[in-house]
């Protein structure tokens, strides 16, 4: 025998004489105490799991170790948060243990104390996070049998998520200038665009309510007709908060300070900014209960295209914005400025958890940002740094059942390399469904990388994808230089989550 099969024992004879104090030696009645059921049901809000069966592999021998798991698909991405609450059988009059770590207090000093607890099924919430070792007692304190439970959730969210694509070629007039937002009931798409050919500027609102037939929606003749509209749904109305103008007669931009808002999408109300909030290009997002606008800039008015209009001649932003602003649905108040290395325009942000999440933008000097910030209560924003993302622009971020959800982006060779990426630890790290070949987000559809598309997320958590750009680099014929070919996508998709956890 060798000395560690002979540790082995010790230890084991050690626990046995440990847990038999708790049983009556005198009992004759004798099983080896093995577990025969193991199940979770439904808790733990996580919806459409109900009474989970897992598998029990007994131990070959008392040496061993018994496996109780189930399989990946059952349980979705991130939903083990909490501790769960088991219902088990064990073999007759067993009694069953969990072994696991706790900090404890010795000499004034917090350690990891290993502790063995008596637990009762269906009452008893353990920690499955980590691997959970279990003991089970036979009656009679002769027999101690380990299991090792395992609680697998799916690896990747991608599973959780049925996709389909509604439209190869949605009518809606779809421009790099576009906006989609959900209200009332119905999806909307704002796009606007200047006409090279009349040089005049159209404006569009699209409504649809299943994503296939979509109906122009007759707009007054003061509607906010231009670019760059930055538009967001807070309390039962749409919003738009700035926008840019063009004057095709003198061949100049405008910046206008407007708000305009909307209950149904079909009636709009003209406001001023208020007094002190000043620029367009405005972020803006719902964070505790309040509408936050931030940052923007001023715009090159000396510029005659829309491309150099946004920027200085060297590339900067002119006259970068770093105020935040508060609307609580009846008054608007200014807070602190933003931080001077957070990214003024452009960035792409959700509500997460309790707090906010912002990603990427662009910097004052024009450069895109590729950190994450924190929103974590008025005034206050704290840098979220990624380690391990390369830098994205043009990219989508919504928050799906308890996780980020990353859509799309331009790196910095002006390629669109993914398509979504999932985190479920706020944004530290990211799972890229592209680059998974077997839980691939789209098997078997004609999805395609992109960046610069809108995505919308319903009440009901379903998910539209609409349109974007493709753009890869194809080598030249020399193989020494690549060129960088744009595709416009106008294609429109649905994606239902089947399993999640709120």
């Amino acid at each position: 025998m060798t000395n560690t099969k002979l540790w082995t024992l010790l230890l084991i004879t050690a626990i046995i004489f440990t847990l038999t104090s708790c049983f009556n030696n005198t009992v004759t009645y004798s099983d080896k105490g093995i577990m025969t059921s193991f199940y979770i049901p439904d808790q733990n809000n996580a919806i459409e799991v109900s009474n989970i069966e897992f598998i029990i592999t007994q131990p070959a021998t008392e040496e061993d170790t018994g496996l109780i798991t189930n399989p990946y698909e059952v349980f979705p991405y991130g939903s083990l948060k909490d501790p769960l609450v088991p219902v088990f059988v064990a073999e007759g009059q067993a009694g069953i243990y969990w072994q696991h770590m706790e900090k404890v207090e010795v000499d004034s000093v917090m350690i990891d104390s290993l502790i063995t607890t008596s637990i009762t099924s269906g009452k008893t919430a353990i920690d499955f996070s980590d691997t959970v070792l279990l003991k089970v007692l036979s009656q009679d304190g002769n027999h101690l049998t380990f299991y090792h439970v395992v609680i697998n959730a799916n690896k990747t969210y991608p599973g959780s998520m049925t996709w389909a694509q509604l439209s190869d070629s949605i009518p809606t007039g779809l421009t790099a200038y576009s906006e989609s937002f959900y209200l009332n009931d119905k999806l909307f798409v704002l796009s606007g665009n200047i006409d090279p050919e009349t040089d005049e500027v159209l404006t569009t609102l699209y409504s649809s309510d299943n994503g296939i037939t979509w109906q122009n929606v007759s707009i007054r003749g003061d509607f906010p007709n231009g670019i760059y509209h930055t538009v967001k749904v807070y309390n039962g109305k749409a919003y738009i908060i700035g926008y840019i103008g063009w004057d095709s007669s003198s061949h100049t931009f405008t910046a206008n300070e407007e708000i305009w808002s909307t209950p149904d999408g079909l009636n709009w109300a003209k406001t001023k900014y208020p007094a002190g909030m000043h620029s367009v290009f405005k972020n803006a997002d719902v964070f505790n209960n309040e509408l936050v606008v931030w940052g923007g800039s001023s715009l090159n008015t000396a510029a005659t295209t829309v491309e150099d209009m946004p920027y200085t001649t060297s590339g900067e932003v002119p006259e970068p914005d770093y105020t935040a602003w508060y609307f609580d649905g009846s008054e608007w108040s200014q807070g602190a400025n933003i931080p001077s290395d957070m990214a003024v325009r452009f960035s792409t942000s959700c509500e997460y958890e309790d707090h906010g999440q912002v990603y990427g933008g662009e910097l004052a000097d024009g450069s895109n940002s590729g950190l994450f910030w924190s929103f974590q209560d008025k005034n206050v924003w704290i840098n979220f740094p990624k380690t391990d993302m390369e830098t994205l622009s043009d990219a989508t971020l919504i928050t799906l059942d308890r996780n980020l959800w990353l859509f799309g982006g331009i790196n910095s060779d002006g390629v669109t390399n993914h398509t979504i990426q999932v985190s479920k630890d706020g944004g530290l790290t990211f799972l890229s469904g592209y680059d998974l070949e077997e839980e691939n987000l789209f098997p078997g559809l004609d999805y395609v990388a992109r960046a610069g598309q809108q995505v919308v997320l319903t009440p009901d958590h379903t998910v539209y994808v609409i349109g974007g750009e493709n753009s890869t680099l194809t080598p030249n014929s020399d193989s020494t230089e690549y060129t960088l070919k744009v595709k416009v996508l106008y294609d429109f998709w649905e994606g239902e989550m089947k399993k999640y956890s709120n």
